[in-house]
């Protein structure tokens, strides 16, 4: 089954595809007809489809009056946008800092005071 999505075109909540089946060659070859779970399915990895507005089913066989071509429009979640990450600066300095402050004070008072 050569299957093969030759536009994709995505408005605000809906999803507009257009697919494309090659012709069977030899009549042993098997006959498929293709709907909206093969096409929901061919699409779930790339967007998250919740239902279908408008349906459609295309074969590999010219039988039965099936084409080839065929448009289905899908209603799809939203994309949202990652949230940028509020990154708090820390206003405490680190222990190690804070001591080695206090031991600058307390050396200079010690100064302060033999002079």
């Amino acid at each position: 089954m050569e299957l093969e999505v030759l536009e994709k075109i995505e408005t605000n909540n809906t999803l507009s595809v257009t697919v494309e089946i090659k012709l069977r060659k030899f009549c042993s070859m098997k006959k498929v007809v293709i709907r909206d779970k093969n096409v929901k399915n061919l699409l779930a990895e790339e967007y998250d489809i919740l239902s279908v507005i408008k349906s459609n089913s295309i074969s590999n066989s010219m039988r039965g009056g099936h084409k080839q071509v065929g448009n289905w429009v899908f209603r799809i979640k939203p994309k949202t946008k990652p949230k940028p990450r509020n990154t708090k600066t820390s206003t405490k300095s680190s222990i190690r800092g804070r001591m080695s402050n206090i031991a600058k004070k307390i050396e200079k008072d010690r100064n302060e005071r033999e002079e």
